[in-house]
């Protein structure tokens, strides 16, 4: 039985967005005034690092784009630490940057024309 909310039938679902991220990775980004370039490097022993001293953001080649994206984000979480000196333990670094990752991905914005 569907209950529809003041005898109004609900709206069709959206079109299902294609999971993964298709577009590339920023090439730099801004965190409490300070510019970070965003590279792509081959790493062997990790996934990505943020380097503080010289403002760079890595992520590793060998991996799909949708993992790039985590890490970008698991990095960006990174940044935010060290700027903020929040001290937080690498585990809730790493929850911190699955979720934004998640909220990131999670947002869709209508196509202009549509109310």
């Amino acid at each position: 039985m569907k209950i529809y909310y003041k005898n109004m039938p609900p709206k069709p679902n959206p079109p299902k967005r294609k999971k993964g991220r298709s577009k590339k990775l920023p090439v730099e980004v801004t965190i409490a005034g300070h510019t970070i370039e965003v590279i792509r490097e081959s790493l062997d022993d990790c996934y990505g690092y943020f380097d503080p001293t010289k403002l760079v953001i890595a992520i590793n080649t060998n991996m799909n784009n949708t993992l790039a994206w985590e890490t970008f984000w698991h990095e960006i979480v990174e940044a935010i630490n060290f700027f903020s000196e929040a001290d937080m333990e690498h585990k809730s670094i790493q929850v911190f940057g699955l979720l934004l990752h998640q909220a990131v991905e999670s947002i869709s914005y209508k196509k202009s024309g549509e109310k």
